[in-house]
């Protein structure tokens, strides 16, 4: 009998490890930005959820990327200022939100065994 050796598990951190963003509450940091950007919040929510994928591919490499094409989109500019504040909104959200579950640690734990 042949023995197979598992050299890496592949998983996703959003559901996994972490608990996946609250919609609720994600909606409103996007509006918090879309405020901040002084840009109409249901076109910046669509635009943001629409370009999703160039995010996630990293075509847009920074979220000053996401949110001048956005802009762009909208034609209609943003200042520094609101670009920066869009910026930490979302960041500050990211950062309260990636908690480890309270199993992952140990999960992690074992499967390195």
């Amino acid at each position: 009998m042949q023995v197979t050796i598992i050299k890496a598990v592949i998983f996703d951190l959003f559901g996994t490890l972490i608990e996946n963003f609250n919609a609720q509450e994600y909606r409103q940091v996007l509006s918090r930005m879309a405020s901040s950007l002084s840009l109409p919040e249901a076109s910046f929510y669509d635009l943001w959820y629409n370009s999703f994928n160039q995010r996630a591919l990293g075509i847009f490499k920074t979220l000053e990327e996401s949110i001048r094409f956005i802009s762009k989109e909208l034609n209609k500019p943003v200042v520094k200022s609101g670009i920066e504040e869009a910026i930490r909104i979302r960041l500050d959200y990211t950062k309260k939100t990636l908690v480890p579950r309270e199993d992952a640690i140990e999960t992690l734990k074992q499967l390195k065994k």
